[in-house]
């Protein structure tokens, strides 16, 4: 992992901290070095540090306190300078130039997480998308494998979503899409993950989750859909792939496979039904 990501991952408590401490060891130093030695480009550490990770807001706040500092430590070194008029327009473009670039390393901060938050998420649904899924699934699957737990994923198609498209048109179909996926998201656990893999695909991953309580949670889920979808009058219903994974497997890969596979199983059946594996399987299980 990335020191910026270890970073991130703090809580905000510890951000302030590590960022009022460099900031404390530099206000330190400057008064004890003034007038011999000016350490006034350290405070600029603390201080995007802090903008950074903790946000433009707090970054700015750090940075008037770096000035009434910076001030501080003039006095001290010289009572007479306090009142230099070139001092006070070399104290003014200081500030100009810690605020300025306080205020652009926040600017590029909040265009970083829009532009990291976009490259997560489906554009339609809002759900995650399939690479942010790949991610979180990977983990939970060393988690399941590290604690020899549960976990459980669901494929589901839409059936009958490619008539609506072309009898439609598309805008009826992304309506559908959106409605479906705010469903999905509102009757899911924290825990729970739910993304759009393309087109009207969608996969749920429920980590710590057996074989009865996955059941359970994914045929409710599914009447919900049907519900809506009888209220709305779409002529759409939904064939899903569960499989619960007993032991972990290989890769997520391998998880996603499984129930895709059921999934289309369904499909090229009966099609709007659940089916339901266990991994190993049964069979596996004997040898």
């Amino acid at each position: 992992m990335l020191l910026r990501d270890r970073v991130e991952v703090l809580p905000r408590w510890a951000i302030y901290l590590i960022s009022y401490s460099v900031f404390g060891v530099v206000v330190y130093f400057d008064f004890v070095t003034a007038p011999d030695f000016s350490i006034a480009l350290f405070y600029l550490a603390p201080i995007y540090f802090l903008t950074w990770f903790a946000g433009m807001v707090p970054g700015v706040t750090m940075t008037c306190l770096a000035m009434v500092a910076l001030i501080g430590a003039d006095f001290r070194s010289n009572e007479s300078l306090l009142r230099s008029p070139m001092l006070d327009w070399d104290r003014f473009a200081r500030l100009c130039f810690l605020l300025l670039t306080t205020i652009l390393l926040g600017r590029l901060r909040e265009a970083y997480l829009s532009a990291s938050e976009s490259s997560r998420s489906d554009f339609l649904t809002g759900l995650a998308n399939r690479r942010e899924f790949f991610a979180v699934a990977e983990q939970e699957r060393l988690r399941a494998a590290r604690y020899g737990q549960c976990i459980s994923v669901a494929y589901m198609d839409l059936d009958g979503f490619k008539e609506v498209n072309d009898k439609l048109g598309h805008s009826a179909g992304d309506a559908i899409l959106m409605d479906v996926a705010n469903e999905l998201r509102k009757n899911l656990r924290a825990i729970d993950m739910v993304a759009r893999m393309g087109g009207d695909e969608f996969v749920i991953l429920l980590p710590e989750t057996d074989a009865p309580s996955a059941r359970a949670a994914i045929e409710k889920l599914r009447n919900i859909l049907l519900d809506l979808s009888k209220q709305r009058n779409w002529p759409v219903t939904y064939s899903i792939g569960l499989v619960t994974f007993e032991q972990a497997p290989k890769s997520t890969d391998d998880m996603i496979g499984e129930a895709d596979h059921l999934m289309y199983a369904v499909k090229r059946g009966t099609k709007n039904s659940l089916e339901v594996g266990v991994w190993p399987h049964p069979e596996d299980k004997k040898k």
